[in-house]
């Protein structure tokens, strides 16, 4: 009997030092993951005043701000789809009872229409005919907040961030030609996909000092 009991002593203990010296990571097989399907549904245009040093302080404007101060937040509504999703879990055993162990994959964003182009328009007070200013407007770099895109950047760092990231980052436009932006303006923001919907926002009557 005391040599049956060693013997399991014995057993279980070598069972303890198995897990104990196991690694944590775990395999995973993701070969039956496909991606998060991510469609644009709307548009989101938010104009703020800078009060801070930085570009995470902003408030609402007031009656008036100064173009060098104005933001134009720009988030594109979306739904996401889960296209497939097949997670499979490796099983051990610890102490003579089966453990699981779950898998977490990557899942890749995939957008099926992108943004291809961005245009913001302004016009004069009580006037209905819009310009393209497009060109007078800077983005805030998605990656440091220190540096801008063009337009046209940052459609294309936005894919980037999409698929590298799993996020989809919203845009912070600034004037960067002050003296092509009227003092009383209001913008509209027009956005196209790659199947050509397009996705338009407009702003109330902002006055620049």
């Amino acid at each position: 009997m005391k040599k049956q009991l060693f013997a399991i002593i014995v057993l279980y203990s070598f069972q303890f030092i198995g897990a104990c010296v196991q690694d944590d990571y775990v395999e995973c097989d993701c070969s039956g993951i496909t991606e998060i399907g991510v469609d644009f549904i709307g548009l989101d245009v938010d104009a703020q005043e800078l009060t801070g040093d930085g570009f995470s302080e902003m408030q609402e404007i007031g009656e008036s701000v100064l173009k060098e101060n104005f933001v134009l937040n720009l988030n594109l509504e979306f739904t996401e789809k889960e296209i497939v999703s097949n997670l499979r879990k490796i099983h051990s055993r610890s102490f003579g009872f089966p453990m699981a162990y779950a898998c977490t994959c990557a899942v890749p964003y995939l957008v099926t229409q992108q943004v291809e182009r961005i245009e913001v328009l302004a016009a004069e007070a009580d006037s209905s005919n819009f310009v393209d200013v497009s060109n007078s407007f800077k983005v805030l770099d998605f990656f440091d907040n220190d540096g801008f895109f063009t337009i046209v950047e940052a459609i294309e760092a936005s894919r980037q961030v999409e698929i590298a990231k799993n996020f989809i980052p919203n845009y912070k436009f600034l004037i960067a030609d002050e003296a092509a932006i009227p003092q009383l303006a209001v913008f509209r923001i027009l956005i196209t996909l790659a199947d050509g919907t397009e996705l338009l926002q407009e702003t109330s009557q902002i006055t620049f000092e």
